[in-house]
């Protein structure tokens, strides 16, 4: 996968296991509550010879890479992946 830029919308694999690098970057255990949610890319941060990425859903806590996305395809059917995108599907 080329460099995402901000704006980009992906989601986190599902298929992630704690404790192994992706890229350069540990997935660690703390991050699997993510799995499966659509994030939208808020920065880009070039860092050794990788590009990590700061996501919308984690308040930027953690770097994540693009191995550790699938891309959400423009016009997708959608299924809420937080709480708050949950709330708004219901109302």
């Amino acid at each position: 996968m080329d460099q995402l830029e901000v704006g980009t919308r992906v989601r986190v694999r599902k298929d992630l296991i704690p404790d192994t690098v992706y890229k350069g970057t540990t997935f660690v255990e703390s991050m699997e509550k993510y799995l499966g949610y659509e994030a939208t890319i808020e920065h880009v941060i070039p860092y050794s010879n990788e590009i990590r990425y700061e996501l919308d859903i984690d308040n930027r806590c953690f770097w994540w890479t693009s191995e550790m996305f699938d891309l959400v395809e423009i016009g997708e059917n959608k299924e809420p992946s937080t709480e708050n995108e949950l709330m708004d599907f219901l109302s």
